[in-house]
């Protein structure tokens, strides 16, 4: 009986598999160039083997700041909801210093467009009211989904888009040591 999912550390040799699975190589860049800024910062770094030995199976690949928050998620492919795989990487970027969004020039059109476009918060449950991820972008008010962008998804980068990415989760790994030396 195979498993759901199998978790591995990061190793050098696991990750050129995980490389090795994503189609497109400029998707294979980004994810190498986010993980080897990770594996560079001597932080945690899993892999997870979703659904092995299955049609939908695929990669994930969790890279965590210091203080053991999961801030970077790359998905070698996108499940679309209905137990189908894309060949689309995703990436779900965790932003919990929101003063970056201040800084307007660190973000590109593009991943300023998804981060902007992710699920508004509905107030779908009790305690959301307490957890609303609020910022301003733009000078734009914004209100999103806490579930949703605990981990913002983003997709189709370009290279100015992936500069823009390593820029936030700098800033991320940054945000997290300091966080860590006050508590």
């Amino acid at each position: 009986m195979s498993k759901f999912m199998e978790v591995y550390d990061y190793s050098p040799a696991l990750l050129n598999k995980v490389y090795a699975s994503i189609d497109h190589e400029s998707d294979r860049v980004t994810a190498r160039c986010i993980v080897e800024h990770f594996a560079d910062a001597g932080v945690r770094i899993t892999v997870k083997h979703m659904a092995p030995g299955k049609p939908m199976a695929h990669y994930r690949v969790v890279c965590s700041a210091e203080n053991g928050c999961e801030t970077v998620i790359i998905n070698t492919h996108e499940d679309d909801g209905h137990r189908n795989l894309t060949d689309e990487m995703v990436i779900q970027l965790r932003i919990d210093d929101r003063g970056i969004f201040e800084r307007e020039d660190v973000f590109t059109p593009s991943v300023g467009r998804q981060i902007t476009s992710a699920e508004d918060c509905r107030y779908c449950a009790p305690h959301c009211k307490d957890k609303r991820y609020a910022f301003t972008f733009n000078d734009r008010d914004y209100v999103k989904c806490h579930y949703y962008t605990a981990s913002f998804r983003l997709k189709n980068l370009s290279d100015a888009d992936t500069d823009c990415v390593m820029a936030i989760i700098d800033n991320e790994l940054a945000f997290a040591s300091r966080a860590a030396v006050t508590s």
